[in-house]
């Protein structure tokens, strides 16, 4: 074999040298550590968003309880005092079947509320949280009529405003999801950055 051949080949075997893995090591610490913080965030929003839309989806079957069956049904608040002011009739039985089980879903016939809801409350992720607007009332209770609207609490009128308030404990912009009805039938989720989501949708609400 010529000198030259084995020269090359020993040079192929030599593996890297000391200061190559350093520079590679330290290259992708600086690479993982501007990854990470990105991804934190990306799968923080996913579970904010995900969690408002189950909130949603517990709107839209109370809805749809109440149309299918001709029957009042009652989306439930994690107040107790909102689940037994959102409809006069059942009272303090409300206030019981929801036990604060914010997003539960129950249909009411007559004045008796049902042994089990028709939706389940959304679980609650890690670092996903309630917030503290609506004086104190994280999530709104609402009542829907036969007709398919959502009354406000004491006028019986169409609801408008702020249903829920959703956060992430761990996101500093863009940690709130922000779920409004209007005309008792229009429901629609906001991204807010701030400490408690405003009562009326903001402009930028998508």
């Amino acid at each position: 074999m010529h000198v030259v051949e084995r020269q090359r080949l020993r040079g192929l075997s030599r593996g890297f040298t000391i200061i190559e893995l350093l520079t590679t090591l330290a290259v992708s610490a600086v690479i993982f550590a501007l990854a990470v913080p990105g991804f934190t965030h990306m799968m923080a929003s996913h579970r904010l968003t995900d969690t408002a839309n189950a909130f949603v989806e517990s709107l839209n079957q109370a809805r749809l309880q109440a149309v299918r069956g001709n029957q009042r049904t009652i989306f439930c608040s994690n107040s107790g005092i909102s689940n037994q002011n959102v409809d006069p009739t059942p009272g303090k039985l409300l206030a019981t079947a929801c036990n604060e089980q914010a997003g539960a879903v129950y249909a009411m016939q007559g004045t008796a509320v049902g042994s089990d809801p028709v939706q389940a409350a959304p679980a609650l992720p890690n670092n996903i949280a309630l917030g503290s607007s609506n004086g104190g009332v994280t999530v709104q209770a609402l009542r829907f009529a036969g007709d398919g609207l959502a009354r406000d609490n004491t006028s019986g009128s169409p609801a408008n405003g702020l249903v829920a308030d959703i956060y992430a404990h761990d996101m500093s912009t863009n940690n709130r999801r922000c779920i409004y009805i209007f005309t008792g039938s229009v429901v629609r989720t906001c991204t807010y950055t701030g400490s408690s989501c405003p009562a009326g949708a903001p402009a930028s609400c998508n």
